[in-house]
């Protein structure tokens, strides 16, 4: 086996380690978490015993929109309504969105460096990152949140150009990160996009303006517009203003 092999190897054993650390003890109360995993648990369990996806429900004073309803969506279909109540569960979804993650890293990674090997090595130094370990397997909104905002980076990148069918698909990834997160986030990764444009255009700010405004007008109008529809399809939607947007 030459150098070439041994290194493809190489990676494919730390690819087995890094899933084996990710999955093991993901049933346990006691790996590494902050506070947020049992409010979420909490607000998940009792919207699905429900019957309803919204409003969301909760019996922690001044925690029932702490955060916009997918996450806890996402924890219904996980665990079927509650039915199959695990941490492993809950937590399983959140372990898939990093190794979706790491594969964008890695796509972007070949992209960069025209080379397989560096991409494979990059979507492993991704998952090895603390914060990732640390927040992509307990029930939080970091995972998915992350997937769904760096999508719209990844996708012009590979593509090459800011076209309408590019701006609607950044568009819809945009509002389920908002809808996992917060619509505060269309601002950064249009921008980030918005930058990435203006590179394209040799640092031309007027050209983007005359080519891409309307793409990057579309793409974070679609983004808060799918935000938008949690509070028209909530019954209550003053208390998501209070509670959401005013609060949080």
């Amino acid at each position: 086996m030459g150098d070439s092999g041994r290194r493809l190897a190489g990676y494919g054993l730390v690819t087995l380690l890094a899933a084996f650390t990710y999955l093991y003890g993901l049933d346990s109360p006691h790996i590494p978490k902050n506070g947020d995993e049992y409010p979420y648990a909490h607000i998940t369990r009792l919207t699905a015993e429900s019957g309803r996806l919204l409003p969301l429900q909760s019996e922690l004073p001044g925690m029932r929109n702490t955060k916009p309803p997918l996450l806890f969506w996402q924890g219904i279909a996980s665990t079927s309504w509650a039915q199959h109540w695990t941490l492993w569960n809950l937590r399983l979804p959140s372990v898939l969105y990093t190794a979706a993650t790491a594969l964008l890293v890695g796509l972007v990674a070949g992209r960069l460096a025209g080379d397989r090997k560096k991409a494979w090595l990059a979507a492993l130094l991704f998952t090895a990152a603390r914060s990732t370990v640390q927040h992509g397997r307990p029930f939080l909104t970091n995972p998915p949140e992350t997937f769904w905002l760096f999508a719209p980076v990844v996708i012009l990148l590979l593509v090459g150009e800011l076209s309408w069918p590019v701006a609607v698909v950044s568009g819809l990834c945009l509002g389920m990160g908002a809808l996992y997160k917060s619509f505060f986030l269309v601002v950064p990764v249009t921008a980030a996009v918005g930058l990435i444009q203006c590179r394209h255009h040799q640092w031309n700010p007027l050209q983007v303006l005359r080519q891409d405004a309307g793409r990057l007008a579309a793409m974070a109008g679609i983004g808060l517009a799918l935000f938008a529809l949690w509070l028209a399809f909530d019954p209550y939607p003053g208390a998501i203003i209070h509670d959401f947007i005013g609060q949080e």
